[in-house]
């Protein structure tokens, strides 16, 4: 049941539509680090691993916590790996196979995106007053003098977050350069980032809808700001880079084997 759990999921659920690359990018990091296989040397210590999996599973089916099942297949698979291939293979994978984690959609996503809205709406609100705005806000409410949004918990900025987050991690651990304490410095920055592209995102509407009215704040901008978002995001995750010394528009993706 976990598979078709999984598929549905990504089809379903806003916050993890990008969850179907995630096994594709662990397949081509794999596929790029084939040498490995040279290596090959079955141990035992693979068949523990694949009980805990197998455990996880059927604890996850009978409680009807499915991300604990979905937790089972990257399990399953490193076990999978030590018994037929071998440690030196499974810790050549490592990377990879840690990575399949991020295809499952943990259960906490909704609440966590509902404790972004009101933080979220009180900046955004604050940040357009800078500019004359007469807006207020209270909770996740924001009010214009002729409109009012609700800051939803997809438009938090926690779908979007995840979504980098996963992509940043792919292209920082595997394309750019830079020493491992770099790295780690700006993949803790990735989300912080994306949650002040956000609120800069959501302040653009209210300048637009201050100046042109609601319909055109959500019918030519707020369908396509996801756009003006990643480009934000991203933008100040590459200036970040640039600082950290471990640029990202250095990318050095080698399609030979390692």
């Amino acid at each position: 049941d976990v598979w078709p759990w999984l598929v549905t999921e990504w089809r379903e659920n806003p916050y993890y539509s990008h969850g179907v690359l995630v096994p594709l990018l662990a397949a081509f990091l794999i596929w790029r680090n084939r040498a490995a296989l040279a290596h090959r040397a079955p141990s035992n210590w693979g068949y523990p691993l694949i009980a805990l999996g197998l455990a996880m599973l059927v604890a996850g089916l009978w409680w009807s916590a499915y991300w604990i099942a979905g937790f089972s297949l990257p399990v399953v698979i490193a076990g999978v790996v030590v018994a037929l291939l071998g440690r030196e293979v499974a810790r050549r994978w490592a990377f990879p196979l840690l990575f399949l984690l991020l295809m499952v959609p943990l259960p906490f996503d909704i609440w966590v995106a509902q404790w972004l809205e009101a933080p979220t709406a009180t900046v955004s609100t604050a940040l357009v007053r800078l500019f004359g705005i007469p807006a207020e806000s209270k909770g996740s409410l924001i009010q214009l003098p002729s409109a009012a949004f609700a800051v939803g918990g997809i438009c938090a900025g926690l779908r979007s977050s995840i979504a980098l987050f996963t992509l940043a991690l792919f292209v920082v651990m595997v394309g750019t350069p830079g020493g491992a304490r770099n790295k780690a410095i700006l993949l803790s920055l990735v989300i912080p980032l994306a949650l002040v592209a956000n609120t800069v995102r959501i302040a653009v509407l209210l300048v637009i809808a201050n100046a042109w009215g609601a319909d055109a704040a959500m019918s030519y901008f707020h369908d396509y700001s996801s756009y003006v978002f990643f480009t934000l995001a991203l933008g100040l995750l590459i200036l970040a880079s640039g600082g950290l010394r471990c640029p990202l528009w250095r990318l050095r993706f080698d399609l030979r084997p390692s």
